[in-house]
Parts: C-alpha cells; structure tokens; sequence
C-alpha cells in the first residue's frame, strides 16, 4: 500500500469535482461513473503527470461523454457523489491500481448507501472497513504467496 502525498490528494480532488459536476449535466450518475472508470482520462489519471494537463472539468467531462447516448436515470446528490469520486482515486493511488478494476469490485450504489456511516470517517479507515466488509485485499503480497501456494513454489 502507497502512502497518501500531496500529489494523490490533488487527484482525489481533481476527480471529485469531475464527479460533482456531472451532476450538473442531468445524467445518471451510475452510467457516469461507469463510463469514467473505462476512459482513457480514467488511466491517465493513475499517473501523476496527468496534473501537468490543463483539463478543467469542463473538458474532462466531454471528453468521458462524448459521442455517448444520453443516459436517464438517477442523480446522486453532488455531496455525496463528489465523496464516492474522491474515495475512489484514494482508493486507486494508495493500492495503485485502475479505477475500472477498483470499479469492478465496489459499485456506485454500495458507495453511496454508505455515505452517512462513513463520509466522516478518515479516508484510509473507511476504505478499510469497506473492503473488508466485501472480503477484497488489494495487498499484492497476499496475491503473491497465494499464487505461490497454489503452485507450491
């Protein structure tokens, strides 16, 4: 596990505001959310250098949906989806992974039913408890010992 800097604190905003104003284009927020963790501006954002782009989220958020049929559904709260976006880059920077992968384990409903039990938590301790409480360990060297286990290495 990476240890939380300066660099993934300015991501985890970055991709929270990005998440709160697409509440402002009157979409579903899960099909949002979905189509951010599978764009190309998704991977960038897992390299620090994506803070040397001058991207607002104006830009951001076009470049995730263009081309895309306009999608009905429900709008998260901005509060709220803006935490579901900062926990998830917090999540993606300090276990370095992709935010699709991160995606594919924790939905945006199950983020957002816990928002009141753990939005005032520390970031670290409720990314803690929700992995737990889904049974995901992202320590690679538990992978590792797994595989190695498994092929009696």
């Amino acid at each position: 596990m990476k240890k939380m800097d300066e660099n993934g604190l300015l991501l985890c905003k970055y991709q929270a505001r990005l998440f709160e104003y697409s509440t402002t284009k009157n979409i579903s927020s899960k099909q949002f959310i979905k189509d951010f963790s599978y764009s190309n501006l998704s991977k960038r954002m897992g390299n620090v250098s994506f803070l040397f782009e001058t991207l607002d989220t104006a830009g951001a958020y076009l470049e995730i949906e263009e081309n895309k049929p306009f999608k009905k559904g429900e709008v998260y709260n901005e509060t709220i989806i803006s935490w579901i976006g900062y926990i998830y880059r917090y999540t993606c920077y300090i276990y370095e992974k992709d935010m699709k992968d991160i995606y594919k384990k924790i939905k945006p409903q199950e983020l957002y039913d816990l928002y009141d039990a753990y939005h005032s938590l520390d970031n670290e301790l409720a990314i803690k408890r929700i992995l737990e409480a889904k049974n995901i360990d992202f320590n690679n060297k538990n992978a590792t010992n797994l595989l190695k286990k498994y092929y009696n290495l």
